[in-house]
C-alpha cells in the first residue's frame, strides 16, 4: 500500500509516454461510436477502452483512479494496436507488455499502476462474462519499493502541541484553528481529506469528557473509511473556544471551511514554529499518531479501524509500523 492510499489521497499520474502527435488520437472512440449491443470477445481493444470507462463510471470509482485506468488500457491498445479485438490477445502478448512498461516507465511505481488497472480490466472483462478467462492472471506487476514515511519522535510532538496550545489560549487574538487542525491530525490520525470534509455536526461534544468525531463516507466503496472517534477531551474546549472566536460563515456547515493549500500552510507554519528541520505535512502526523498508537499497544485491529484502513490495505501499513516502532540497538 502506498503512502497516497494510505492518506486516502490520489496522486496525478504523469503521462507515461508521449506519441508522436501523428498517432494520437487514432485509438480513441467516439461516444456516438459506441454501439448498442453489449461488448463481446470479437470487440477491439479500443471500444474495450471505452466500455471499461463506463464500467468504473458505474461502479463509483474515485475519478482521478478512473482516469489512470483507463489511460492504462488505452496504452495497451496503443501498442498492441487498438483494432486487436479482445479474442487475439494472448498472455503472451500481456507479458511482453510489461517488460515493455516496465523498461519504459518513469518510475517503478508508475509502472506497477498501470499494470494493475491493465490486470483490473481484463478481470472485469471476465467477471461480466465477455472474455471466458482471465488472461491477466498471472500478471503480476511488480511492487515498487516505497521508503518508510517520516514520524516525528515524541519531543517534537510534544513541542508542536504546546506551540497550537499557545497560539490558542493567547489573550491577543488567540487562533485555535492551529490547535484543532493538529488535534485532528496528530491526536485522532484522520487524513487531511477527511479534516476538509467534516462537518461542524461532526464533532459532538455533548459528554465534554468523551468528545466524539464522526467520520462519514456516503460511496458504499469508503465503508472501511467510516468510523467513529473517541477524541481527547481537550477538543471540547477547543471546539468552545473556536465557535466563540472563529464563527463559520452563514450557510457553512464545514468545521474547518479552508482550502487544502491553507491547511497544509499551518501545518507547515507550525513545523517551522516547532525548529523541525524539515517540512512538517499532514501525512507525518497522521503515521505520528499511527507509530504512537502501535507502541503504546493498541490491538492492530483497533487501530486499522481507528485509521479507517481495509484489512488488505492494512497489511502493508502494519509492516510499516513494525519497522517505525523498532526499539534502538
Amino acid at each position: 500500500m502506498t503512502h497516497d492510499e494510505f492518506l486516502g489521497e490520489k496522486a496525478q499520474q504523469p503521462p507515461l509516454f508521449r506519441f508522436p502527435a501523428s498517432k494520437q488520437g487514432r485509438w480513441t472512440v467516439p461516444v456516438a461510436a459506441v454501439p448498442d449491443h453489449p461488448l463481446d470477445a470479437a470487440s477491439s481493444l479500443a471500444l474495450a477502452a471505452h466500455w471499461f470507462d463506463q464500467e468504473l463510471t458505474r461502479l463509483g470509482m474515485a475519478e482521478n483512479t478512473r482516469k489512470t485506468y483507463v489511460k492504462a488500457v488505452r496504452l495497451l491498445a496503443r501498442y498492441l494496436g487498438p483494432s486487436r479485438t479482445l479474442s487475439q490477445i494472448a498472455p503472451d502478448d500481456l507479458r511482453r507488455f510489461q517488460a515493455w512498461v516496465e523498461q519504459k516507465a518513469q518510475s517503478p511505481k508508475t509502472a506497477e499502476v498501470k499494470l494493475t488497472a491493465v490486470r483490473r480490466f481484463f478481470l472485469a472483462l471476465y467477471e461480466a462474462g465477455i472474455l471466458p478467462a482471465n488472461i491477466a492472471a498471472d500478471m503480476y506487476p511488480t511492487k515498487a519499493q516505497t521508503p518508510l514515511p517520516v514520524v516525528l519522535h515524541q519531543a517534537q510532538a510534544e513541542r508542536i502541541r504546546r506551540i497550537v496550545a499557545e497560539k490558542a489560549a493567547r489573550l491577543d487574538e488567540p487562533d485555535v484553528r492551529p490547535a484543532l487542525l493538529i488535534t485532528l491530525l496528530l491526536d485522532l490520525g484522520l487524513r487531511l481529506g477527511e479534516v476538509q470534509r467534516l462537518n461542524f455536526d461532526d464533532v459532538d461534544v455533548s459528554n465534554p469528557l468523551r468528545p466524539v468525531v464522526h467520520v462519514r463516507y456516503s460511496e458504499q466503496r469508503h465503508q472501511a473509511k467510516r468510523r467513529t472517534l473517541l477524541a481527547p477531551p481537550a477538543l471540547s474546549d477547543l471546539m468552545r473556544r473556536y465557535a466563540q472566536h472563529h464563527p463559520l460563515p452563514p450557510g457553512e456547515s464545514r468545521l474547518l471551511p479552508y482550502s487544502r493549500r491553507i491547511l497544509q500552510y499551518w501545518v507547515a507554519r507550525v513545523g517551522e514554529e516547532a525548529s523541525l528541520h524539515r517540512t512538517l505535512t499532514p501525512n507525518t502526523l497522521r503515521w505520528t499518531f499511527a507509530v504512537e498508537q502501535f507502541k503504546s499497544g493498541v490491538d492492530p485491529e483497533t487501530l486499522r479501524k481507528r485509521l479507517g484502513l481495509a484489512p488488505r490495505g492494512w497489511r502493508d501499513v502494519e509492516a510499516k509500523l513494525k519497522l517505525l516502532a523498532r526499539r534502538p540497538i
